[in-house]
């Protein structure tokens, strides 16, 4: 069973990261049957979209017994809407998202949730590094 993977994300963010994870994936069909992107627009209003998502991710309880939720900025809307998705069972947030840690999260989708959580924040970390010129 997987891990339903789901990026809230300032408009246009969380669609582009699903985007670059079907162009990376895109040899398995069943790669992003797990993964819901939500952009969240300026003038969108959280409680709605919040509570949209909840109505989605209760109807998905049957098929799946975990959620991955990954935001973009702390604090702000998006991350705001996540945090209320948190009253849903076996349910756990990551701020921070980045190509990399869409792409752990596609490719270890079926792995124990721990496991799986552990990974994604492992591969945010490590996708970000500081070069500079010679």
């Amino acid at each position: 069973m997987a891990t339903s993977i789901l990026i809230i994300a300032h408009a246009p963010l969380a669609s582009a990261l699903k985007d670059c994870a079907a162009h990376v994936y895109g040899y398995d069909p069943h790669s992003l049957d797990c993964l819901i992107a939500v952009d969240v627009s300026a003038d969108a209003d959280p409680a709605a979209v919040a509570d949209s998502i909840s109505a989605k991710l209760a109807s998905n309880l049957p098929e799946r017994n975990s959620t991955l939720i990954l935001t973009d900025v702390i604090g702000a809307s998006p991350a705001n809407i996540a945090e209320k998705l948190l009253r849903h069972a076996d349910t756990v947030l990551i701020t921070g998202v980045n190509l990399p840690m869409v792409l752990t999260a596609v490719c270890h989708r079926h792995k124990a949730f721990d496991q799986l959580c552990a990974l994604v924040k492992e591969a945010g970390a490590f996708g970000i590094t500081l070069r500079k010129s010679v």
